[in-house]
C-alpha cells in the first residue's frame, strides 16, 4: 500500500523525466530484443533451410568435361570411405551473361559478375527449393530463376527468359523463384537456374561449356576437415574451388548478421543513455525526498527496506518499459526478418524467437540495474539528524567558487556566462555532455560503417586490388590459347594504360610446415605481378620475388604463420619453399586465399583474372561493355558494378537502418535537451529573475543558455567523433575480423559526418533549449517571491 502511494506520487511529480527514461529503456529493449529475435530467426531458418535442401557437407567444383570413367572412379573412392554417407555428381551447363536476357531488360546480362549455370533438380540431396521450400520440378518450357534476380533485377513469376548461343534462341517462362543453399547470397558469384530435364538435354546440344559439382554428404559433419584433407590427397578431378557446409552457413548469414550487430550496438548505446538519465533522476529524487528518508530512518526503518522502496519504484517503470520493448519487437519482427523470409524462408517455430526477445529485454533490465546499484547505496549516507534539521543534502550540482569574468576576456559576455556556468557546475552538466557524446556515437558509428561499405575502397577488403576493369576467365583446356589472344588484344588497345594477369591455382601444403598442418592441407594461390595493382597489407609487403608469398588474415591465423615464416608448397612431385612477405584482408572465398609472383611452378589450375586500368578520359562502363562483347566467354566488370552486384542489397538494407539511427540519435538529443533545460530553468528561476532585474534582456539570458547547450553539444560531438574513429572503428574491425578483415578503416564522408549532421543536431538542440526556457524568461523577482 505504501509502495503504491509512493509510486503514484512520484509518477505525478516527475511525469516528463520518468517518461523519457521509460522511452529510452523501451527503445533499448526494442532494439536488443529485435536483434536477438533476428539472430534466433536467422539461425532457426538456416537450420530448417539447410535440412530441407539437404545441403552437401563438401563440394568440389570441376570445370570442363567429366568422363564416365572419372565419375565411376569418384563414386568408387567415396564408397570406400566410411565417412561418406552419399556422393552425387551434378552436371551443369555454363552460359555467359551475354547469353541470358530477362523480359523487359534493356540488355543481356553481359556485365554481370555472376557465373550462370543451368541445372536439373538433384535426385538425392542438394535440392533447389521454391518459395515454399518445397522441391520443385519445372514443366517443359519453364525455368526456375534464383531469388537473387528477383531481389536485384525485379524478375517475377510469369516473366520470360531468353537463352541465346550462336544465333539460336530458346525462350522460357519463369514458373518459380528458387532458393539455393550453396549460391543464394549475392557475395557468391555463381547462380543456378533450374530447368526441365527434357529442356536441359536440348540445351546441352546448343551450349558447349560444362561444369560439375561433386558433392558429398558425410555421416559426421564435424569431420569435414578430415574428409577435405583425404580428398585433396587424391588425383581425382578437381579443377575448381572446393567449399564446405560451414562456408555456406557463414555466407548466408552475412547480410542479416550485419543488421543484428548494428542493432546490438545501438541498443547498448541507448541503454547507457537510459542508465545516465535514470541515475540523474534517482539522485534528484534522493535530494528532493531527503527529509522523508530521514524520517524513515528516524522511525527505525532498516536501510535495506528504504532502499527497496525506491528500488521497486524504478524497477517497476524499467520493467514495464523492457517488457513493452520486447513485445513491440515482435510487432517489428516482420520488417526485420523480411530478407530472411524472402531468401531462405522463416522457421515456423516461434518459441525460440519469443524466448530470445524476452531474454534480451531481461538482460537489458538486469544490466541497467547492475550499473545503478552503486547509486542506491547513497541512501546509507543519509543522516537522519541532518535530514530532519536541514531537509536538504546540500547543493548536488557541485557549485564552485565563482570564476572572475576577466578569465573570459575577449568573449561575448553572454557566451562567457554560459561557459562559466558549465565550469562552475560540472557535475550537473556532465549528464548533458554524456548524452550528446552517446547520441553522436549512435549516429556516427553506423553512418561511418555504411559509407565504408559503399565506398570503392571497400574492394580492398575483398582481397581485390583497385582497378578500372576486372576480367575473370574460368579454366578449361582451351583457355591457354584464348588467353594469348586476349593479352595480345589488350597490348594493342590504346585505351588500356596497363594490365596484370593472375592465375589461380591450388597447391598442397607439405606437412611439418606452418605449425605442422596435417597431410593433405592445400592453399589456393593467385600468382602474377601484384605490384602493378597492390593491395593494402595489414602487415608486410606485396610478394615480389619468386619465393615470397602473401596470405590472407584468416589463412595466417589458421596456419599460425607470421611475416618471415616459411611454407612449403607442393605441385605434383615439385616443392618450393615460400617465405611469408605479407598478410592482407579478404572476406571472399571464406577469407582464405594467398598471392605469389612465381612463374614456372604450375599447380592445379582454377582460373585467370586480369586487372586493367584505362587511360584518362576513357568511359569505364562503355569500355567494359565493349570488352564484354569481344570476350563472351569471360566475365567483364567494372569496379562500381562489382561492388553493387555483390553488396548492393546489403547496403540498401543497412542504409534504412542508418536513417533510423540518425533519427533516433537526434530525437535523444532533443528530448534530453528539452527535459534538462526545463529542469535547469526551474532551478535557476531566481537567478534568471535577478539578471532580468539588473538589466539583462530575455534575449541575453536566452543566449547564455543557448551557449551552454551548444558548447556542450560541440564538445560531446567532438569527443564522440574521436571515439567513433578510434575505439568504435576498432570494435567494428573486431567483428569483421571473424570474416577476414580485422583492420577495417572507416571511409569518412567529411561533408555529411562533420558538417551536415552536426549542423542538423545544432539546429534541433538550439530549438529545444530555447523552447524549454521560454516560460522562465517571463518571470520577474516579484513573481518568484510570491511563488
Amino acid at each position: 500500500m505504501i509502495l503504491s502511494r509512493i509510486l503514484l506520487r512520484d509518477l505525478s511529480r516527475r511525469k516528463a523525466s520518468l517518461l523519457v527514461v521509460f522511452v529510452f529503456i523501451f527503445l533499448s529493449a526494442l532494439l536488443a530484443a529485435g536483434g536477438a529475435g533476428l539472430i534466433s530467426d536467422l539461425a532457426g531458418s538456416l537450420r530448417l533451410f539447410f535440412s530441407t535442401a539437404k545441403a552437401p557437407h563438401f563440394v568440389q567444383m570441376h570445370g570442363g568435361r567429366l568422363s564416365a570413367a572419372e565419375a565411376e572412379e569418384i563414386a568408387s573412392w567415396a564408397g570406400s570411405k566410411g565417412l561418406v554417407e552419399d556422393c552425387q555428381i551434378s552436371g551443369m551447363i555454363s552460359i555467359d551473361g551475354a547469353s541470358l536476357r530477362f523480359s523487359g531488360a534493356d540488355e543481356a546480362e553481359t556485365n554481370s559478375i555472376m557465373d550462370i549455370s543451368l541445372v536439373v533438380q538433384n535426385p538425392r540431396f542438394d535440392y533447389l527449393l521454391d518459395m515454399k521450400n518445397l522441391i520443385p520440378e519445372p514443366a517443359r518450357g519453364e525455368i526456375g530463376v534464383p531469388v537473387y534476380y528477383a531481389r536485384e533485377k525485379g524478375v517475377r513469376v510469369g516473366d520470360r527468359v531468353s537463352l541465346t548461343h550462336s544465333g539460336i534462341q530458346r525462350d522460357f517462362r519463369v514458373s518459380l523463384l528458387v532458393r539455393d543453399a550453396q549460391m543464394n547470397p549475392a557475395v557468391v558469384h555463381s547462380k543456378r537456374f533450374l530447368m526441365n530435364r527434357a529442356d536441359f538435354r536440348e540445351l546441352e546440344e546448343i551450349f558447349p561449356d560444362r561444369e560439375y559439382l561433386i558433392s558429398f554428404r558425410l555421416s559426421d559433419s564435424s569431420r569435414i576437415d578430415e574428409f577435405s584433407k583425404a580428398w585433396q590427397k587424391t588425383d581425382l578431378p578437381k579443377s575448381g574451388p572446393a567449399v564446405d557446409y560451414r562456408i555456406f552457413y557463414v555466407l548466408n548469414s552475412i547480410s542479416d548478421g550485419i543488421m543484428a550487430v548494428v542493432l546490438g550496438i545501438l541498443s547498448l548505446l541507448l541503454l547507457v543513455i537510459a542508465v545516465l538519465c535514470l541515475r540523474f533522476i534517482i539522485l534528484g529524487s534522493i535530494e528532493e525526498d531527503y527529509r522523508e528518508i530521514g524520517v524513515m530512518k528516524a522511525v527505525g526503518l532498516p536501510k535495506r527496506t528504504i532502499r527497496r522502496i525506491f528500488l521497486v519504484k524504478y524497477l517497476f517503470i524499467s520493467g514495464l518499459a523492457a517488457l513493452g520493448g520486447s513485445l513491440a519487437s515482435l510487432l517489428c519482427n516482420p520488417v526485420l526478418t523480411s530478407n530472411i523470409l524472402f531468401s531462405i524462408g522463416q522457421d515456423p517455430s516461434e518459441t525460440s524467437r519469443y524466448l530470445a526477445s524476452l531474454s534480451a529485454a531481461a538482460g537489458i533490465l538486469l544490466f541497467a540495474f547492475l550499473l545503478l546499484l552503486p547509486v542506491f547505496r547513497r541512501f546509507e549516507a543519509v543522516s537522519a539528524v541532518e535530514a530532519l534539521r536541514s531537509g536538504s543534502a546540500g547543493d548536488a550540482s557541485g557549485r564552485r567558487r565563482p570564476l572572475p569574468l576577466k578569465v573570459f576576456r575577449g568573449i561575448n559576455l553572454n557566451v562567457a556566462l554560459g561557459l562559466r556556468d558549465i565550469l562552475q557546475r560540472p557535475r550537473l552538466f556532465a549528464l548533458l555532455f554524456l548524452v550528446y557524446f552517446f547520441s553522436a556515437l549512435i549516429i556516427l558509428i553506423p553512418f561511418h560503417f555504411l559509407t565504408t561499405l559503399a565506398s570503392p575502397d571497400f574492394i580492398s577488403y575483398m582481397g581485390i586490388a583497385r582497378s578500372d576493369i576486372r576480367i575473370d576467365l574460368r579454366y578449361a583446356g582451351e583457355t591457354e590459347t584464348g588467353l594469348e589472344e586476349l593479352t595480345g588484344l589488350l597490348k594493342m588497345d590504346p585505351d588500356i594504360e596497363g594490365y596484370a594477369l593472375m592465375m589461380r591455382s591450388r597447391y598442397e601444403l607439405e606437412p611439418d610446415t606452418a605449425d605442422s598442418p596435417d597431410d593433405g592441407a592445400s592453399l589456393v594461390v593467385e600468382s602474377g605481378n601484384h605490384s602493378l595493382f597492390p593491395l593494402k597489407y595489414l602487415e608486410g609487403t606485396v610478394p615480389v620475388s619468386g619465393d615470397e608469398l602473401a596470405v590472407s588474415y584468416l589463412n595466417s591465423r589458421d596456419l599460425n604463420v607470421k611475416i618471415g615464416d616459411s611454407l612449403v608448397l607442393k605441385a605434383g612431385d615439385t616443392t618450393r619453399e615460400m617465405r611469408i612477405s605479407g598478410i592482407y584482408q579478404d572476406i571472399t572465398n571464406g577469407g582464405r586465399t594467398a598471392k605469389a609472383s612465381f612463374k614456372g611452378f604450375p599447380g592445379l589450375p582454377l582460373g585467370y583474372t586480369l586487372a586493367l586500368d584505362l587511360g584518362p578520359g576513357i568511359d569505364v562502363q562503355a569500355k567494359a561493355g565493349e570488352l564484354g562483347a569481344l570476350l563472351p566467354s569471360a566475365r567483364v566488370t567494372h569496379l562500381e558494378s562489382y561492388l553493387d552486384q555483390t553488396l548492393g542489397s546489403t547496403i540498401l538494407q543497412l542504409s534504412r537502418l542508418i536513417t533510423a539511427a540518425i533519427a533516433l540519435g537526434s530525437l535523444i538529443a532533443v528530448l534530453i535537451t528539452g527535459l534538462f533545460f526545463r529542469m535547469l530553468a526551474a532551478r535557476d528561476a531566481g537567478r534568471i529573475a535577478v539578471m532580468r532585474s539588473i538589466g539583462f534582456t530575455p534575449a541575453s539570458v536566452r543566449i547564455q543558455y543557448l551557449s551552454t547547450a551548444l558548447i556542450l553539444l560541440g564538445t560531446g560531438v567532438a569527443a564522440g567523433s574521436l571515439f567513433a574513429n578510434t575505439l568504435g572503428q576498432g570494435f567494428v574491425g573486431f567483428i569483421w575480423g571473424f570474416l577476414g578483415a580485422p583492420g577495417i578503416s572507416f571511409v569518412i564522408d567529411p561533408l555529411k559526418a562533420y558538417c551536415m549532421l552536426p549542423l542538423m543536431l545544432m539546429g534541433l538542440v538550439a530549438a529545444a533549449a530555447v523552447l524549454s526556457i521560454a516560460g522562465s524568461l517571463k518571470k520577474t523577482v516579484s513573481v518568484i517571491t510570491v511563488e
